[in-house]
């Protein structure tokens, strides 16, 4: 497998990672960012993508970010921020994972929906290996239709200032 690090520009020029891979030639890539990347329009995260440590994803303003289809986001020791108005949807078996001491701050009445049609589609949240979940300031966090929320005993959720958690799903937690 061949690292592609995701560009600013790249982001600005695609709607979805299939699209990138497509133009940078079809083959095995792994897609981190590792430096600072804003997303300010609809976008669709279709392939595996990490975020790495150092590496900060800010998605705000009044669009999506879509984790669809069985795919995965990665946030490995860096950041993804969650602001002004913007909402992440995990939707149709697709999973977040927040590891090693990686961060996830939803806040500036955004939302993050972890949905799931049924059963066989369920989504999952993992917040493990010192890692934080981080609601406030208006954040909502809402977890549907059998989805869960997994936390181990390393790692914390925070939520304050009108931050909002929504639970119709399972939230467990992992001792170590």
């Amino acid at each position: 497998m061949t690292e592609h690090i995701i560009t600013q520009e790249e982001i600005q020029k695609y709607s979805s990672l299939s699209e990138l891979i497509s133009e940078i030639g079809n083959g095995n890539y792994i897609l981190n960012i590792k430096n600072e990347i804003n997303i300010i329009k609809n976008f669709t995260i279709d392939k595996e993508l990490n975020i790495i440590e150092g590496g900060i994803l800010n998605i705000c303003g009044s669009g999506t970010l879509d984790i669809d289809d069985g795919n995965t986001l990665n946030i490995n020791g860096g950041t993804l921020n969650i602001y002004y108005y913007y909402t992440l949807f995990i939707d149709n078996n697709s999973t977040l994972n927040i590891i090693n001491g990686g961060t996830l701050n939803i806040y500036g009445n955004s939302t993050l929906n972890i949905n799931g049609l049924n059963n066989n589609n369920s989504s999952t949240i993992n917040i493990i290996d010192n890692s934080t979940l981080n609601i406030e300031d208006n954040g909502t966090l809402n977890i549907t239709n059998d989805c869960e929320l997994h936390i181990d005993n390393s790692s914390t959720i925070n939520i304050k200032d009108n931050g909002i958690l929504n639970n119709d799903g399972e939230i467990n937690y992992i001792r170590k």
